[in-house]
């Protein structure tokens, strides 16, 4: 088939690195023969993609030659024609893409410090249940629950109470008192527990504590 170069041959990149690096000159008044191959399937990124209606695969001098068009936008380019300075120009969001999944990735590394963080904080606050000739407190452990600032939203201490008594008992509340590293107090909490408990008996509780004080160190339970 025989084909104007400039107006035929602009769309066509070189594929499978066919091409020589010196290419094909071609002016205004230069023709070539060519045949077209459009059987030629194309794959990008392991998915089959079809050659839209109105673009040509074309074999020339035993290089195939592809319109530029579709394989950049496929590969997510934009291609343009500047008739001023007769250029082919093809620009690709590819570092935008990159940049984008770089920031992805950086936020990622963000929430999992958070994460790692709270962890530490929980695994900071420790706690001890003061215990008497009635009731002994023990399994303590506390969990934490924060906003999307990273602030504590609340704390949730968790125990056992057991009846170490010779008789059964009515505990009327689990107080639970906050400190700094300075042992000063900066808050509490009274649980009602006001349940039976015989001889022996151990019953599991859970206080939540609201907007807590940031910097607490250490707590104490205690039956009131």
């Amino acid at each position: 088939m025989f084909l104007k170069k400039k107006k035929q041959l602009l769309a066509g990149i070189a594929i499978g690195g066919m091409i020589a690096s010196t290419g094909v000159a071609f002016a205004d008044q230069n023709s070539v023969t060519t045949t077209i191959e459009n059987w030629i399937k194309f794959q990008f990124n392991g998915v089959e993609k079809t050659l839209p209606d109105g673009y040509n695969v074309l074999n020339y001098n035993g290089r195939v030659y592809v319109p530029v068009r579709f394989v950049a936008e496929q590969l997510g380019g934009k291609v343009d024609w500047d008739s001023n300075t007769q250029t082919i120009k093809i620009n690709s969001d590819l570092q935008d893409q990159i940049d984008e999944q770089q920031q992805q990735i950086e936020k990622l590394k963000d929430q999992l410090a958070d994460l790692q963080n709270q962890h530490q904080v929980s695994n900071a606050i420790t706690g001890s249940g003061v215990s008497d000739d009635k009731y002994k407190i023990d399994d303590l452990n506390v969990s934490i629950n924060y906003n999307n600032n990273g602030e504590m939203k609340s704390i949730t201490i968790n125990g056992n109470l057991t009846n170490v008594s010779t008789s059964s008992q009515r505990p009327k509340n689990i107080h639970v008192i906050l400190y700094d590293a300075n042992n000063t107090s900066i808050g509490n909490q009274i649980y009602p527990f006001n349940s039976q408990l015989t001889i022996n008996e151990s019953q599991p509780f859970s206080i939540q504590i609201f907007n807590p004080p940031a910097h607490i160190h250490h707590y104490t339970v205690r039956v009131e």
